[in-house]
């Protein structure tokens, strides 16, 4: 039976509707999922099939345009091909045969899967180095990703970015590197090392070689550099003609000088060297110039010193160069010692040296001794002052230069002398013997010793009264020693008489009833709080006390107006005692009974 074709929308062919008569159904098999590696040469299979076996049956495949990210296409035998990882869906239909119906449409996924790359490789890799150089590297990889290398011996070389640079000597170990990318994975290449050798330098002399050397002449300094860096060191390869010390090259004899320069290398650099010659022409004969006098002077510290070096064997004028010990000790050109007046006392050197018009050299020195002066006190050295006073005064030396500086070491607080050299006492001290004593010095280092005496004299106290009193006998007896001269609390100390009569530490003098008629004397001292000094004495006269019948018959005598003396010794003591219990005379009544 003849079959309609008819255009179909997805792309493929669509057969007319089967006859009429009974048709069967027709069935596509295959996989519903499939995976492959992306490769760009390969392609992947789709393997369908149907069970329809009428002749011109026709299976149609095409790529679901909705999903597919790997970029596939497929044929009319079903093999798909594609550009990138990632996947894609093939749709597979049948159409209607003679005896069968059109197919369901059946579909598979396919999964195109990332590639491995191959080890990526460092396609320029050097087969040796040198210290201080360097190349680029350039990896070598079928991977899409980025690429990279890492070094494995940091120490010998380095890397940033694709640069490498030799920064040791050793063996220099490199690993190349791909990371994953849209078609294929990451990739880590093998270890790819090689040897870096010390590097080279070139030594270069950066002094001109002199043009008018002679033995014995003006010394020549060499320099000279390393492209390296490194010091260089000089020695001579003629030795009968010139010597080097450091980098100092002094001439011994007339022919050609050469001098070795050379740098020995370290661990990244191969030693280097070089040399430079010149000729040396014949010197002319030199004497050495001898110091004579003075070779030392000494002088009194506060007197500057003068005075001239002298020499023997030089030709010509002669010019002296200092090379030390000045500002104190200066050397003029012509060789003229000086020195200020301000040296303090030590000792001070100079040295130097010395040539002639004709190139003679020597040396010479100079040490001036500075003796200290003694510093003399003049006065004043004692002083002698009243108790209760206050004192001043100035300490005055002589030998000395410029200020003075005053330190005590004893006496003090009682006398204090202050760095200028006063002397100062309070008012406050009591009589006695005050001493201080120290040491001087002046701005050039002059000394001497210094002593001060104070003597406070003690003021007298005089007792003023009372000295005596009289009492009659059975009463007691009190009153107060008064003095003048004094100053501040007085003290009295009773040193004698009688025990019944006391004079306290106050000036109280206190005396019981005394029964016992008579005289009764103490004496003693006072002191003040400055130590004045006096004495004093006390005497009391008890007399007997009258009795009664005395007492009338003296009464009695002064009515008739009789004279003590012309009564009885005792009525006459009982008319003293009338008298002194103030009885007195008779009144007139008393006269004209």
């Amino acid at each position: 039976m003849p079959l309609l074709l008819l255009a179909s929308s997805l792309g493929g062919v669509l057969l007319a509707a089967p006859p009429a008569s009974a048709q069967l159904t027709q069935n596509i098999t295959m996989a519903a999922t499939g995976s492959t590696t992306f490769d760009q040469s390969g392609s992947y299979n789709v393997d369908a099939t149907t069970n329809d076996d009428d002749p011109g049956f026709l299976l149609v495949y095409n790529v679901d345009a909705a999903r597919n990210t790997a970029d596939c296409s497929v044929d009319g035998s079903g093999s798909v091909s594609f550009t990138s990882a990632g996947g894609c869906t093939i749709d597979v239909n049948s159409a209607a045969t003679e005896n069968y119906y059109a197919a369901n449409q059946v579909q598979q996924t396919l999964t195109v899967a990332k590639a491995t790359p191959g080890k990526p490789t460092i396609s320029n890799l050097p087969t040796s180095g040198t210290y201080g150089d360097g190349f680029t590297a350039t990896v070598s990889t079928n991977g899409d990703g980025v690429k990279s290398v890492t070094s494995n011996s940091t120490s010998v070389c380095k890397l940033s970015a694709f640069k490498v640079s030799y920064v040791g000597v050793g063996t220099c170990s490199l690993t190349a590197h791909v990371a994953a990318g849209t078609n294929y994975g990451a990739a880590n290449g093998t270890a790819q090392s090689f040897h870096v050798g010390q590097g080279s330098q070139k030594v270069t002399f950066t002094s001109t070689a002199p043009s008018n050397a002679t033995v014995g002449g003006q010394t020549y300094t060499v320099t000279a550099t390393s492209t390296s860096g490194l010091a260089v060191t000089f020695s001579s390869a003629t030795t009968s003609k010139c010597t080097v010390s450091g980098s100092t090259v002094s001439f011994i004899g007339a022919g050609t000088c050469t001098i070795d320069a050379k740098q020995a290398g370290n661990a990244n650099y191969a030693a280097a060297q070089t040399t430079q010659s010149f000729p040396i022409a014949q010197g002319s004969q030199k004497v050495t110039i001898t110091q004579l006098a003075p070779a030392s002077a000494t002088t009194a510290a506060g007197e500057g010193f003068t005075g001239q070096l002298e020499v023997s064997g030089s030709r010509g004028t002669v010019t002296f160069t200092q090379s030390n010990g000045a500002p104190s000790v200066k050397i003029s050109s012509s060789g003229k010692v000086s020195t200020p007046a301000t040296l303090a006392a030590g000792t001070y050197k100079a040295t130097g040296s010395d040539s002639d018009t004709h190139g003679d050299t020597g040396i010479w020195s100079f040490a001036l001794t500075v003796t200290a002066n003694k510093i003399t006190q003049v006065a004043p050295a004692t002083a002698t002052i009243k108790a209760g006073k206050a004192f001043t005064g100035q300490l005055e030396v002589s030998g000395s230069h410029g200020a003075v500086t005053y330190a005590q070491s004893s006496g003090a607080p009682h006398l204090k002398v202050s760095s200028s050299g006063k002397v100062s006492a309070p008012a406050t001290l009591a009589a006695g013997i005050y001493k201080a004593k120290g040491t001087d010095r002046d701005s050039l280092g002059n000394t001497g010793t210094w002593s001060f005496t104070l003597k406070l004299t003690a003021n007298k106290i005089t007792q003023l009264a009372p000295t005596s009193a009289t009492i009659t006998a059975g009463k007691a007896f009190t009153d107060q020693l008064k003095v003048s001269g004094s100053r501040g609390t007085v003290t009295f100390t009773q040193s004698s008489g009688a025990q019944i009569l006391t004079v306290s530490a106050s000036g109280t003098v206190l005396a019981p009833e005394i029964f016992a008629a008579g005289i009764y004397k103490v004496t003693g001292t006072v002191r003040d709080s400055f130590g004045d000094i006096g004495t004093w004495s006390f005497t009391l006269t008890v007399d007997a006390a009258a009795s009664a019948l005395d007492l009338q018959a003296a009464m009695d005598l002064q009515r008739h107006n009789k004279p003590a003396g012309d009564v009885p010794s005792r009525t006459s003591e009982v008319w003293r005692a009338v008298s002194d219990v103030g009885l007195g005379s008779p009144d007139r009544s008393q006269r004209r009974r």
